[in-house]
């Protein structure tokens, strides 16, 4: 009745609501397709419709449209419901607005759940295969696991689905919605990755079917999109098989690792080549695996090892593989898988294991390896490839780890027998030995010892029996480092003989004795070789001897020092004194000990023991082997002590020290402990005059006042005593005047500290005594006193100033001397003069003799004044020596003046005979012998002055300039005193005008020497043509002495000549071959004639060459010399600046504004204030420092300001990198490749001095101003006042 009530829209759609179809979209089962169809039909029936007509076409959609806004009702239902009805245009419509709508939505799957249920409403409007792509569809968008869904729906899309219903752009939608692309690449990478190329391959194989699509099929245009490198895959053909078998196989992560690379020849080509497989692509596959040649045939062969390798049980045929082909540092070569072939070729895991386990340790240590060899060697006689292949390496590490083996062995056998050990060496052995192949490549001396190997049994039978008694004795070890440790002796007995001695130790020790007894039976095998009947006795003596005497013996016996040799006689005496039983086997083992100790035990006893037991020990020595000789037994009569340095001769010496010096010894003893000495030197005999200081100690009353000053220089050590003996001997015994001299030295060593007598003066004392003949003709005396002088620590020079208190002290003394006879004169006349014969017997009594006559002195020697005797010399008529000490002139003041380093003394001898002065000049020591030759005086007239050598000396500077001063001086004193006698007056003026003129030898010109204006810091001449023309006429030494005193400055200036390449007139050679021909000077020491001589000699590495060149050499030394008339010298300590290590420095001390010739005003103005400090570089070098250092930098304010800067104290002096190098330089230089740069005051008014002048290392980075301000102030401060800082 309610039907008729309602429309039949109601109608259909409470009928649609009333199915609950709409709860049952998700399930194609129970969705109740019959019963929508009916009501659609229905629906079509009432309202008279043709299905199929556009007016039903309508109506339905109408429906549709409704439905989906009813409530309970859904659009999809109504779409089914109504799907068989209408007309495949419309039906088709319908889906696609469906479809767009959803797409609006994201990826709403009611679409394609539409599809699935529509195929059974209209199968012939929904295909199958739109069904099956839609439910493909559906899964992937509910999560479901994407590959397996992936191949399905693929395959599907190979079919066709409707283009219209599902485009190929929808399926690309909804893939991209489940990020498909991502997932697929993601998921693809990680099994590629991981080398799982058999599920990789499962996962893409559906690629290479959709590729064979046409290009316009939906399979091949979503593929196309969703997957770029589809070709990459599809061209990916493998062995699945071979891939298979990987995956599956049983490898370990580890194996996988190493064999990745393998796996990918298998995998796909990602060279791009579009191979079939990576190992199909050359040359890429050689990225992959290094082989050699790029052999592809190497590479099939390395996979068929590892397919051949799976095939056998167990994981070493893999490990080979990884070892030979994968870990090899060299390429894969034929010889590799060759190897690995025939190891394969076993087909045996355990024989694989064994050859691997070789071949990873063969650089490995011997112990893996000895077993690796031992397990290998039988299968190498079994495979004769193999052992082709292996053979050299096999034989060369049988032999090199079996004397490792032995080795090890024998230096363990020292303290444990190593039954481990030995029985791997001895199987290790057998194997060589039963590996026929390999005998003929050992050698002989390995295969001899291989042949002494005794059967396993018997080795065995010594280690159960050592197991049982737990003691090796030493025989047992020499027959174990024989046959396991394959040692080989000429004098070592054979095996056999061995084995029998080890059988016998082993059956006493099977005894049961003490532990006591068979470690002591054990510590005297040594015997055995020495003295064998001795050694069998003492080991019959263990067993039966009283325990407690066994127990004393074994720590004395065991150890290895001379102490335990002393203490085991020290146990031996004692049972002698007590009257026990000591069997004579024990005599002869003690002396066994001694004599293998004898090398030092005398020695080391001397000097170690103290007195009371070192006086115990030679007794208890004498006591044991003399009573052994005197017992008359044969086995101890040939004990003799003096095999051990213990000989009669010591032993007479020594009792003489016990019962003679007793006390004596007992206070060395003493002094010895507190200085922490020894008294070997005493009971050695090692000092001849040891009984004088014995005598001395044991007898007080035998004391010298002299000794105390000896004895007070006592030190317990060996050299000091035998000075000590020798000094005391020469006080007893020495000639007379050995004894004076030695009696004065002590006199006077008793003086110091309590007056005016200095350890200098001592030593000027024992200077003159040990000169005198009366001394020297005496060995003792000579002896003792040069023992003396070592005891005192003093040296063999003169000092100055101990000549001064020697002198003064002693003219003390001697003044009180000759007040005393004075007075002792004068009581002899004036008792005399009451008895004359009385007064003679008595002073005979006394021992004084009548005072000599006393022989007038010569006229010359009254005419030395008395306070210069002892530097004044009367060496004939009217002529005197003149003696000057130079030992207060320093070595920078030498060098300036031209007086040698090894110079002490000036010797001028004056002659004023006929009132003609005279005279010559020496220095003592002379490096010459022109003190031993005639004199040939220069004889003073008012014509002529010195210019060149004199006498017999060689030339020099300051002997040139005292020359021409003296000469002057004396022509002078000779007018003044003419016709008048000589007196001491004369003398003493000219001592004193030479002392005077060596105190300031600069400060007269060194020609005409009239004095200068100021005094320079060398020798120079007042600028005078006249002097300079005179000047030229000098000795070379003298006039080129500032050239030749500094050699390394004579190199840089040298240098610069060279650079600047001057025309030299006076040569005949060009000037470079010249200056090259000059020898090596920097770094080389001497005087400057012997610089002199060096440089005319020539370059020896020039050969004949240098030698042509002198006379050039010499000439352009002269040229130079009359040029530079500077003091360019090298830098001296107090001078150099420390902040500037490396570099060469020189100091110009009197070259700036024309130097010794700039005008007095000029000078005056330069000395009174300090200048501005400024550095000049950039432009300078070698080629222009000459005509600086020639002529002074003299500039205008301008071209000083852009050339000389001043700058900061945080700024460095220059930039190195504008300075010039001195490249342009002489051969033998060792100023190579030097930066240049000077420093200098600059005074204003065009007026700037050049101070330093530095040669740099290119690499050396200057510090800033800051740091060597201060140094370069001080130093130019000293500069103006003409010295150096270190002589300030």
């Amino acid at each position: 009745m309610a039907h008729f009530l309602r429309s039949p829209r109601e109608i259909w759609h409470r009928r649609l609501i009333d199915t609950s179809a709409r709860l049952h979209l998700g399930s194609v089962q129970d969705f109740p397709y019959g019963t929508l169809k009916d009501a659609t039909d229905a629906f079509v029936d009432r309202q008279g419709l043709v299905v199929g007509s556009p007016k039903c076409d309508s109506l339905l959609r109408e429906l549709v449209s409704e439905h989906a806004t009813r409530e309970g009702g859904s659009e999809r239902v109504g779409l089914i419901a109504c799907l068989h009805a209408l007309s495949p245009s419309v039906g088709t419509a319908l889906l696609i607005a469906m479809r767009d709508k959803c797409l609006v939505e994201a990826a709403n799957p009611r679409f394609l759940s539409c599809l699935t249920l529509g195929i059974h409403a209209n199968p012939s409007l929904i295909k199958t295969t739109d069904c099956q792509v839609a439910n493909v569809l559906l899964s992937l968008l509910s999560g479901t696991d994407f590959l397996p869904a992936i191949k399905q729906l693929f395959q599907s899309l190979e079919e066709g689905p409707d283009p219209h219903i599902l485009p190929p752009s929808y399926i690309i939608i909804v893939l991209n919605t489940i990020d498909f692309s991502t997932a697929f690449r993601t998921h693809v990478d990680i099994l590629q990755q991981e080398r799982k190329y058999m599920s990789l391959y499962k996962a893409v194989s559906w690629i290479r079917s959709v590729s064979d699509q046409p290009e316009t099929s939906t399979a091949k245009t979503v593929v196309s999109a969703l997957v770029p490198e589809r070709m990459f895959w599809a061209s990916w053909r493998p062995d699945q098989a071979r891939l298979r078998k990987w995956e599956e196989g049983n490898f370990s992560e580890v194996q996988r690792q190493k064999l990745c690379y393998v796996f990918d020849l298998e995998g796909p080509d990602i060279t791009g080549s579009g191979c079939p497989c990576l190992r199909d692509s050359v040359p890429g596959c050689f990225n992959a695996v290094q082989v050699v040649n790029h052999d592809v045939s190497l590479l099939n062969r390395l996979l068929a090892n590892l397919d051949k390798a799976q095939r056998i049980p167990g994981s070493h045929a893999i490990n080979l593989i990884i070892h030979l082909c994968i870990n090899s540092s060299r390429p894969l070569d034929d010889d590799l898988l060759s190897l690995t072939e025939a190891v394969l070729e076993t087909d045996d895991d355990d024989f694989i294991h064994s050859i691997l386990m070789w071949l990873q340790t063969y650089q490995s240590s011997f112990d893996i390896r000895m077993t690796a060899l031992t397990r290998t060697l039988p299968i190498l006689e079994v495979y004769p490839t193999l052992q082709r292949l292996l053979a050299g390496y096999v034989s060369l590490d049988v032999g090199q780890v079996m004397q490792a083996a032995r080795e090890e062995y024998k230096s363990i056998l020292e303290t444990d027998v190593a039954e481990n050990l030995a029985m791997r060496i001895h199987a290790f052995g057998m194997a060589i030995v039963k590996a026929n192949w390999l005998h003929g490549s050992l050698s002989l001396d390995l295969w001899q010892s291989l042949q002494q190997l005794p059967p396993k049994e018997t080795l065995d039978e010594i280690f159960e029996a050592l197991e049982t008694s737990h003691i090796i004795n030493e025989d047992i070890r020499t027959y174990l480092r024989v046959v396991i440790g394959g040692e080989t002796r000429s004098d070592s007995p054979p095996v056999d003989a061995l084995l029998a001695v080890v059988r016998q130790a082993i059956r006493f020790y099977a005894q049961g004795v003490e532990p006591e007894r068979a470690k002591l039976a054990t510590e005297i095998e040594p015997l055995r070789y020495h003295d064998l009947k001795t050694y069998d006795t003492c080991l019959d003596q263990i067993l039966k001897e009283d325990i407690v005497l066994v127990k004393d013996m074994l720590p004395l016996v065991r150890s290895e020092s001379h102490s335990s040799c002393v203490e085991f006689a020290r146990l031996l005496a004692q049972r002698q004194q007590l009257r026990c039983h000591t069997h004579e086997c024990w005599l002869q083992l003690l002396f066994f000990r001694l004599l293998q100790r004898r090398q030092g035990l005398l020695e080391w006893s001397a000097a170690e023991l103290p007195l009371q037991s070192w006086v115990q020990w030679v007794h208890d020595l004498k006591a044991l082997f003399s009573r052994s000789k005197s017992s008359g037994s044969s086995d101890t009569s040939r004990l003799s002590l003096s095999d051990l340095g213990f000989t009669p001769e010591r032993y007479q010496w020594w009792d003489v020290l016990q019962y003679r010096y007793g006390s004596a010894v007992a206070i060395l003893a003493y002094l010895h402990q507190e200085g922490r000495g020894n008294l070997k030197w005493l009971w050695l005999q090692e000092i001849p005059e040891a009984t004088v200081l014995l005598d001395i100690l044991q007898n007080q009353h035998k004391v010298l006042a002299q000794d105390s000053v000896v004895m007070a220089l006592f030190q317990p050590e060996p050299y000091t005593l035998s000075l000590i003996c020798l000094v005391l001997a020469g006080l007893r015994h020495a000639a007379p005047s050995g004894k004076m001299a030695l009696q004065s030295m002590c006199a006077r060593e008793k003086q110091l500290g309590g007056g005016k007598w200095t350890r200098p003066a001592t030593q000027v004392l024992s200077f003159c005594w040990r000169r005198s003949p009366e001394i020297n003709i005496d060995d003792m005396s000579r002896n003792a006193l040069w023992a003396l002088t070592a005891l005192l620590g003093l040296g063999d020079d003169l000092d100055g100033h101990g000549l001064q208190v020697a002198r003064e002290c002693i003219m003390a003394d001697y003044a009180g001397l000759v007040l005393a006879a004075k007075n002792l004169l004068e009581m002899q006349i004036l008792l005399q003069t009451y008895d004359s014969a009385r007064t003679t017997t008595f002073m005979e009594e006394l021992g004084v003799e009548d005072a000599p006559s006393v022989k007038s002195p010569s006229p010359a020697a009254a005419m030395v004044p008395a306070h210069l005797t002892s530097f004044i010399e009367t060496v004939g008529e009217s002529q005197w020596e003149l003696c000057f000490p130079l030992k207060q002139i320093t070595v920078q003041k030498r060098q300036d003046i031209g007086i040698g380093p090894s110079a002490r003394l000036l010797l001028v001898r004056i002659s004023l005979l006929d009132q003609q002065p005279a005279f010559c000049i020496h220095f003592y020591p002379s490096s010459d012998d022109s003190n031993t030759r005639p004199h040939g005086l220069w004889h003073v007239n008012g014509l002529n002055m010195p210019d060149g050598i004199i006498c017999s000396a060689k030339p020099s500077l300051f002997a040139y300039l005292l020359s021409r001063r003296l000469s002057t001086f004396l022509f002078s004193q000779s007018h003044e005193n003419h016709g008048s006698d000589i007196n001491h007056e004369q003398l003493e003026k000219i001592y004193n005008f030479i002392s005077t003129m060596l105190s300031s030898p600069t400060s007269h010109c060194a020609v005409c020497v009239e004095q200068l204006s100021r005094i320079a810091p060398s020798p120079t001449t007042c600028g005078s043509q006249f002097c300079d023309k005179v000047f030229l006429r000098a000795p070379l030494e003298a006039r080129a002495h500032h050239l030749l005193s500094d050699p390394q400055a004579l190199d840089f200036l040298l240098g610069c000549v060279y650079s600047a390449n001057v025309s030299v007139p006076e040569l005949s050679n060009e000037l470079r071959p010249v200056i090259d021909s000059f020898p090596v000077l920097a770094g080389v020491g001497s005087s400057p004639g012997e610089t002199l001589s060096r440089i005319l000699k020539g370059n020896p590495a020039l050969g004949g060459g240098g030698d042509v060149l002198s006379a050039d050499r010499e000439a352009l030394l002269s040229w130079m010399s009359s040029h530079f008339r500077g003091s360019l010298i090298s830098a001296p300590t107090g001078s150099k600046l420390p902040a500037m290590p490396g570099v060469v420095q020189f100091v110009l001390r009197n070259g700036g504004l024309g130097f010794e010739r700039a005008s007095q005003q000029d000078q005056k103005d330069v000395d009174d204030d300090a200048g501005v400090i400024k550095f000049l570089g950039p432009g300078l070098g070698t080629r222009s420092m000459w005509e600086i250092l020639c002529k002074g930098l003299v500039a205008s304010g301008d071209e000083q300001d852009q050339s000389a800067a001043e700058v900061g104290d945080g700024e460095p002096p220059v930039d190195l990198k504008t300075c010039r190098k001195s490249k342009v330089i002489w051969k033998s230089s060792s100023l190579m490749n030097r930066k240049v740069f000077v420093a200098g005051e600059d005074f204003g008014g065009g007026k700037m001095v050049i101070r330093y002048i530095f040669l740099c290392p290119e690499e050396f980075v200057p510090p800033r101003m800051r740091v060597i301000g201060d140094a370069l102030r001080q130093s130019f401060s000293a500069l103006r006042a003409g010295r150096l800082v270190k002589e300030s």
